[in-house]
């Protein structure tokens, strides 16, 4: 009894310390954050770990009721400092654009509306100004879970790769699809497809290489390889995007640039700011001819990254508290839609 009652007494000082650690924690954060405003604006450094810091030890705070409220107030204050000093556009409000179902895996801009497709193979359409979806096709399940999408605006038709390797034609003007088959062999397993005037490019991690397949009389060729060599690099690849040269983006959460199936040897994606200077997890890249800036979507950080075309880093987009799953763009006007 002695040993079990020394051992809650113990156990009770503890509690009472880390409780204690965790009020003192708001006061720490403040005076960091303040030494990291005035080293800041006295030009004495432009490093955001103290920023990181503080925010780190606002969040231990907030776990205490005592200093909750203050120290939700710091961790906006700070992620707001943070924000523009890493060139971050958040986004608070949890009030939708538009509305698709729970079940929406991918979404595609084509024109003015965006089309979502979902796990049970059903096709939603919205205008950009509508609140909601509206229901205007299937893909049909016995096709599988669509797994990438591309939109020509030469056809005003949609291309869907399927998980079951199958490749579809969604025609908007009609909301009816087709499949479609090369005039020899399969398609090839693509993790991502683009497509390029009258060419379709698969990105087949397998191989190690991207091929291409042309079009003539509504009729795609056998695939060619468009990569001069296969490449180590492209078994890491995560998805293609396509502005007359082919973006890839891989794993790592880099993107190499080819330009008539030889690699830029001096293209990469550089400069994103500290502290999340490395994108987590890279799901989809986006670029076309009509766009100035290629778009990365880190899921892990719930954010796309909008780079020049150069490389350069320019700018971010956030979510605060929501998952982002994907995103589309129209470079005409300017504006990013995420789908969380």
């Amino acid at each position: 009894f002695g040993y079990l009652k020394i051992r809650a007494n113990n156990a009770s000082v503890t509690g009472e310390k880390e409780k204690q650690q965790i009020v003192l924690s708001y006061d720490k954060a403040k005076e960091i954050y303040d030494q990291a405003k005035e080293d800041t604006a006295l030009g004495r450094t432009s490093n955001t770990d103290k920023f990181s810091e503080a925010m780190a030890l606002a969040k231990k705070a907030e776990e205490s009721n005592t200093t909750k409220e203050k120290a939700q107030e710091l961790i906006r204050e700070i992620q707001n400092t943070l924000d523009g000093a890493t060139k971050t556009k958040r986004l608070y409000s949890t009030d939708p654009n538009l509305v698709f179902n729970d079940k929406t895996k991918k979404i595609i801009l084509a024109g003015t509306d965006i089309y979502g497709f979902d796990s049970e193979g059903k096709v939603y359409s919205a205008n950009t100004q509508d609140k909601e979806a509206r229901l205007v096709a299937s893909t049909g399940k016995e096709n599988g879970e669509v797994a990438s999408l591309s939109y020509s605006p030469n056809k005003n038709n949609i291309f869907i790769y399927t998980k079951n390797g199958r490749l579809l034609l969604f025609d908007i003007s009609t909301k009816t699809q087709s499949e479609l088959n090369p005039s020899e062999g399969q398609w090839e397993k693509a993790a991502g497809i683009a497509n390029f005037v009258t060419n379709l490019y698969l990105l087949d991690k397998e191989t190690g290489q991207i091929w291409k397949h042309g079009e003539t009389d509504n009729t795609y060729s056998k695939g060619t390889a468009y990569l001069n060599s296969k490449n180590t690099i492209v078994k890491d690849g995560i998805d293609i995007a396509i502005d007359g040269n082919i973006y890839l983006l891989s794993a790592s959460g880099n993107a190499y640039k080819f330009s008539r199936g030889v690699i830029d040897q001096s293209f990469s994606l550089k400069n994103t700011p500290a502290p999340n200077s490395k994108i987590g997890e890279p799901i989809k890249i986006y670029t076309d001819e009509d766009v100035n800036y290629i778009f990365v979507l880190d899921k892990e950080l719930n954010r796309v990254l909008r780079f020049d075309k150069s490389g350069e880093f320019t700018s971010q987009y956030a979510l605060d508290n929501m998952a982002v799953d994907d995103f589309v763009v129209n470079g005409k006007v300017q504006k990013l839609w995420l789908m969380s």
